[in-house]
């Protein structure tokens, strides 16, 4: 029986965006395994699997996450780190849909207005420096993780080290549901390269 638990950080390609029942896609792939890389990582290590992953997050909606749920993670339990384009912020305008999921007080509803669409396009100047920034951000938390003999592994999502391996993407098993996150086999795919770093070398990408 599982002592220790795999926490699961990130948007919604860590979320299994369209691999749940009821999804389109999961009801019409024929692919064998419908689990998703939370679940593939959790079963081949023998723990418990928590993913607090959200579609739509942002960096700062992953560090909100991570910190509100730090006490509960315990000493040999496993976080994973998969962060999200730089340029999202955990404002979002009222009446839209896809944050009605996420945790209470990790977003701010506001109304649509050019002060926030100019805000946007501030963040898309410095994109690179954000990425930077939030590397920062989630390597100290690997580093002070370790420290309470946690183990931890990030993946930063703006370098190749996800889109070089080509996972298969939904609309390329399930041609007619057109969306581009990963497939079941991309997910499978992701999986074995996180377990293969684990195995092979513990700690940051």
């Amino acid at each position: 029986m599982a002592t220790n638990t795999g926490w699961f950080f990130g948007d919604s390609f860590t979320f299994g965006y369209q691999c749940h029942p009821g999804n389109p896609y999961y009801e019409k792939s024929k692919y064998k395994d419908k689990r998703i890389v939370s679940q593939i990582v959790c079963d081949a290590l023998n723990l418990k699997h928590k993913n607090l992953a959200q579609y739509g997050h942002s960096n700062e909606g992953i560090l909100h996450s991570i910190l509100t749920n730090v006490s509960n993670i315990k000493e040999n339990d496993y976080v994973f780190i998969i962060d999200t384009h730089s340029t999202r912020a955990p404002i979002v305008y009222k009446h839209m849909d896809y944050y009605i999921s996420w945790p209470k007080g990790s977003y701010i509803e506001v109304k649509k207005s050019w002060d926030y669409e100019a805000m946007w396009s501030a963040r898309e100047n410095v994109a690179e420096k954000l990425n930077d920034f939030y590397k920062d951000i989630f390597n100290g938390l690997i580093k002070e993780l370790s420290l309470r003999n946690v183990n931890g592994l990030y993946i930063p999502t703006n370098n190749t080290f996800l889109y070089e391996r080509q996972p298969e993407l939904v609309w390329q098993d399930v041609p007619e549901v057109q969306d581009g996150h990963w497939s079941f086999k991309g997910h499978s795919k992701i999986a074995s390269i996180i377990l293969n770093k684990i195995k092979g070398d513990k700690g940051l990408i």
